[in-house]
């Protein structure tokens, strides 16, 4: 069922005011990011997003495809345009108030950050089918920036800040904190301090990587995580906007009597600690280590991949020197039997190749794109887990 407040457009115009009152509050003046220029990426729940600038980079069209990862069916795709803040070109946001397709109201809100990164959340209820309100954090990367470094993040710096939800509800409704290592690129420690009404969503994530020093995602469900029953899990993405500033979405899968939430927040870094000790849990959806991607070599040595793929959880955008899919894989670092990788089909969406799927008919759009194995310098999203 569609919320009340949602309904209303005198409220969703009151909503929208406060959303972009909060979010002007948190962040100071950026540039707007490239024109006419793609961002690619996924949700945490492996929706596919894409989010493309205007000319002068100050609108946003976003398009999804959701690839039914949720269970019975719930897949389907959509588009819809976001507005930029006035003063702060790297903030965007959009919503609706009546059903698109099964789809009903949603909500979008998020960032562009350094060096071809954005991240954010977005959220909406299905209308049909019986599936379940869609909550996702994504992350999304220009490809023509894959290769360029971001600033990181401060030595030892300790970045807090305030989560604004834009579903169900719309409002400030919690804390997040976030402590960086030594070197400034790992987030040693991310907690979240949420709750809408009586409801509580925790979240505290360690050892997640700053893939190129500019953006990180945990909290991913794969696309074969639906057939393990693998239980949906909180999820976080950022991206560094400066050193000393961090901004993203976050989502929660709810539980019992609790629903299902989205926002988007901003930290910045308010204090610097004592290097803290090398955390050494086991990978999960809460530690995302990165995989050690094949060092570059001579023209015709191994084939390698330039960037990196978070080993637990996350995505990262490579570029790949070329050869066979399996080539790809071992360069990649990733294990066969979880991996998953998208390329652009050329048409607005994506073709993915998951290496330990069963069945051939799931990698049949790869295997057409890329008969003869692929392309050198071809530009990739990878998950390793």
């Amino acid at each position: 069922m569609t919320p009340t407040h949602w309904r209303s457009p005198l409220r969703w115009g009151a909503a929208i005011l406060t959303v972009a009152t909060l979010a002007l509050a948190a962040s100071t003046a950026h540039a707007a990011p490239p024109g006419n220029t793609t961002y690619r990426g996924i949700a945490s729940n492996s929706a596919s997003i894409t989010l493309t600038t205007n000319a002068d980079g100050k609108q946003t069209a976003l398009a999804w495809q959701e690839v039914g990862v949720e269970g019975g069916g719930c897949s389907g795709s959509g588009s819809t345009n976001l507005t930029h803040s006035t003063t702060d070109d790297t903030f965007f946001w959009g919503g609706n108030t009546t059903p698109v397709s099964i789809y009903g109201t949603r909500a979008n809100q998020g960032y562009y950050g350094d060096a071809g990164a954005a991240a954010g959340a977005y959220g909406f209820d299905v209308t049909s089918g019986g599936c379940p309100a869609v909550r996702n954090a994504y992350a999304v990367l220009d490809a023509a920036s894959a290769s360029v470094r971001g600033p990181g993040v401060t030595p030892n710096g300790v970045y807090t800040g305030s989560i604004t939800s834009i579903m169900p509800d719309v409002g400030v409704r919690g804390t997040i904190e976030i402590r960086a290592n030594a070197t400034g690129t790992v987030l040693d420690r991310l907690t979240i301090t949420y709750a809408e009404g009586s409801c509580s969503y925790p979240v505290s994530l360690t050892a997640v990587d700053l893939t190129n020093g500019k953006y990180f995602q945990a909290g991913v469900r794969s696309i074969t995580d639906a057939a393990t029953n693998r239980p949906r899990v909180p999820s976080a993405a950022g991206v560094t906007r400066g050193i000393n500033r961090l901004s993203g979405g976050f989502s929660h899968p709810g539980s019992t009597g609790c629903p299902a939430v989205a926002g988007f927040w901003n930290a910045t870094v308010t204090t610097t600690v004592s290097p803290t000790p090398t955390v050494t849990a086991a990978p999960s959806a809460s530690t995302t280590p990165t995989a050690t991607a094949t060092a570059p070599g001579a023209s015709g040595a191994t084939p390698r991949v330039n960037g990196s793929i978070p080993a637990a959880g996350g995505i990262g955008l490579v570029v790949f020197s070329g050869g066979t899919s399996a080539q790809l894989v071992t360069a990649s670092g990733c294990p066969a039997a979880s991996a998953a990788f998208w390329a652009d089909d050329g048409a607005g969406g994506f073709v993915t190749y998951i290496p330990g799927a069963a069945v051939a008919v799931v990698n049949a759009g790869w295997d057409t794109k890329f008969p003869n194995g692929v392309p050198a310098n071809t530009a990739l999203i990878g998950r390793c887990r």
